[in-house]
């Protein structure tokens, strides 16, 4: 860990020493996955060592698991300034995006919108319910991402009251260009649609406060700008925007921590949200008439391995 309070000289050179990939030249794709700390790298070993040594079924293996990813957990709420209990961990941006965009109970001619700048992680999913489920696809051109009223005016016309769920980079990772989030929310809101934003290119690089960009969902993964290991990442969910109806999707690794939050109506969300090896987020049946503005609950995946070296990290 480096000290913020550093001299920048001193910072410089400590965060070298901790990135031993600097050391190799100069490193210019961390967009697509940054160079792993020295730290986070020894607990990644320490932890596949143990698991080779001792096995992967002692005791008091899966409680020390869940320990850790309440600390990824919380590593993340304080990246994205929001409550612990509103994070589930994932395996990746795709993986959250998937989630968010299949978690709608979609009928069709419901409208989904999104940008021509969109990475393939969150533009498939609207690409597949626009052929399984008859989804009107939206896509916005931005150009460079640069002229925001021409955006806004954009959206504007693009959404309507039709429109489910608008798709938005916070960080285009085409031009890296900040999308005005805020303002299309704002937007999509007054339509009664959800927001759901690709947040790869933005966490770690950038100041991020979900709650300040309006947005109903937010995922991102470990392996870029936050400097983790592949296979992880995160989603939070604006606890307005969750339903609370029971679990939809789980497994044979989520029913036990699955009995112990079900149990307590005033169980945290994160808990709901952060347990199993399968996950969805899926809204019900629809009653007559009822157009659902909330997302489910998910089951999110367990990696207990890749937590841990990205909360030691």
């Amino acid at each position: 860990m480096v000290s913020p309070f550093l001299p920048d000289d001193e910072k410089l050179a400590a965060v070298r020493q901790a990135l031993p990939a600097l050391s190799a030249g100069i490193y210019l794709n961390t967009g697509s996955a940054g160079p792993l700390p020295r730290e986070t790298a020894r607990a990644m070993a320490d932890l596949a060592e143990y698991e080779l040594a001792v096995g992967r079924a002692a005791p008091d293996y899966d409680l020390q698991s869940i320990e850790r990813m309440a600390e990824a957990r919380a590593a993340v709420a304080a990246i994205l300034t929001a409550d612990v209990d509103t994070v589930a961990l994932t395996h990746s941006t795709t993986d959250g995006m998937n989630a968010g965009a299949w978690g709608i109970d979609w009928g069709r001619g419901d409208r989904a919108v999104t940008t021509n700048a969109e990475h393939p992680g969150a533009m498939g999913p609207l690409l597949a319910l626009r052929d399984r489920r008859g989804v009107d696809l939206r896509i916005v051109d931005i150009g460079d991402g640069g002229d925001v009223d021409g955006i806004l005016a954009a959206f504007e016309a693009a959404i309507d009251g039709r429109t489910r769920l608008v798709v938005v980079s916070h960080v285009a990772w085409t031009t890296g260009a900040i999308l005005p989030v805020r303002e299309i929310a704002e937007i999509a809101h007054r339509a009664g649609a959800l927001v759901l934003v690709d947040g790869a290119q933005a966490a770690g690089a950038i100041a991020v406060d979900v709650s300040a960009l309006a947005a109903d969902a937010y995922a991102l993964p470990a392996q870029k700008w936050l400097l983790g290991p592949e296979g992880m990442g995160a989603l939070w969910i604006d606890p307005a925007a969750a339903d609370r109806s029971p679990m939809p999707a789980a497994s044979s690794g989520a029913t036990t921590i699955a009995r112990r939050c079900w149990a307590s109506p005033g169980a945290a969300a994160g808990w709901r949200c952060s347990s199993g090896s399968t996950t969805s987020i899926a809204a019900g049946r629809r009653s007559p008439g009822e157009r659902p503005t909330r997302w489910r609950r998910s089951a999110a995946w367990r990696s207990s391995h890749r937590a841990t070296g990205w909360a030691r990290s």
